[in-house]
Formats: structure tokens, C-alpha cells, sequence
């Protein structure tokens, strides 16, 4: 923050009116409520000494009406790393699109891929085998809880979700 200095002429009596206000550094000058004003009638003396006037204006506190929020991470942000279940390890990373993609690699030759779309609470997606030619292998859902990650698999659209599911832990 830097100061301002105007200097005017007083129409009413010739004098020179200064006038001091604070202004942002990066942006355009403006006055806030901590304006200084006085008039300056030259050097003082008996007779100009009792003209002189100084004027403040005590700052004010502004104050928000809600609290500033923190940023929102990317949806799925809480999905991305290396995880590890009772069958095996995956891993969630979002590709050069931006996109949230799921990959799971094991033996037999087995790279079972899909990209995450959020749904609800679920970021889900349809699993091809890029071994197999991406051939389909079926449907995955997954969800953030506490410290791990939730998955859901079904081998097709219209079947149900796996009631049990696994509790992935980061690797």
C-alpha cells in the first residue's frame, strides 16, 4: 500500500486543499476510509495558524459475511495413487485430458482400464482388457473412505453391484 497526494485549490478561499489517501499498489488508485485532508495556507503565522484544518477519518472493519472457503480439489482428487486390495494393486491417475483413469495390471497378461466418471458419490467406469484388445471385462465403481478407497465391481450393465466389495489401502 502506498500513499497518495492530491493537491487542489479551494474555490472559496484560493488556498491549497491536500489531500492524502491510501491506494493499491497493483491496481487503480482509490480513497479509503483513512483519508487525511487539511489546508494549507502557506507558512504559518497568527493569522493563517487559526485556519487551519485537518480532518480523519477513523479506518473501518470490514467484515465478511461468510468465511472465505478453501479452494475445491478436482472431484476424484481423493482417488489418484497406488492402492491395494485382498486381489491385487491398481492405480488412479488423471491422464493429459484431465480425465481420472483407473489401471490394474496382473498376471495372466491382464490390463484392465477405464476412465472414472463421477456419479453421485461414485466415480464410475466400464473396465476393457487392453491385453485382450480392450475387450470388455466390465463395471467399476469406486469411493473415497476415510484413508482408502471403496470399490464396487459388476461383470455387466444391468447386473447389480457387489454388495461386499473391497477396501483398497494406499500401497
Amino acid at each position: 500500500m502506498g500513499q497518495a497526494c492530491c493537491h487542489t485549490p479551494d474555490e472559496s478561499t484560493g488556498n491549497e486543499i491536500k489531500t492524502f489517501s491510501t491506494q493499491a499498489e497493483n491496481g487503480p488508485s482509490s480513497t479509503y476510509p483513512n483519508e487525511e485532508t487539511y489546508q494549507d495556507d502557506g507558512p504559518p503565522n497568527e493569522a493563517t495558524s487559526k485556519s487551519k484544518e485537518t480532518k480523519f477519518v477513523e479506518p473501518v472493519k470490514i467484515e465478511a459475511e461468510e468465511p472465505i472457503k478453501e479452494v475445491a480439489s478436482r472431484p476424484g482428487e481423493k482417488l489418484v495413487g497406488e492402492w491395494i486390495t485382498g486381489k491385487g494393486k491398481y492405480t488412479i491417475n488423471f491422464n493429459d485430458e484431465g480425465k481420472l483413469v483407473f489401471l490394474e495390471t496382473s498376471s495372466p497378461p491382464l490390463e484392465l482400464t477405464g476412465i472414472l466418471i463421477e456419479n453421485g458419490e461414485w466415480f464410475e467406469a466400464p473396465i476393457v482388457d487392453r491385453a485382450k484388445e480392450n475387450a470388455p471385462f466390465g463395471f467399476l465403481r469406486l469411493q473415497a473412505k476415510d484413508d482408502g478407497v471403496f470399490s464396487s465391481f459388476k461383470k455387466s450393465e444391468g447386473s447389480p453391484w457387489d454388495p461386499v466389495g473391497n477396501l483398497a489401502t494406499k500401497a
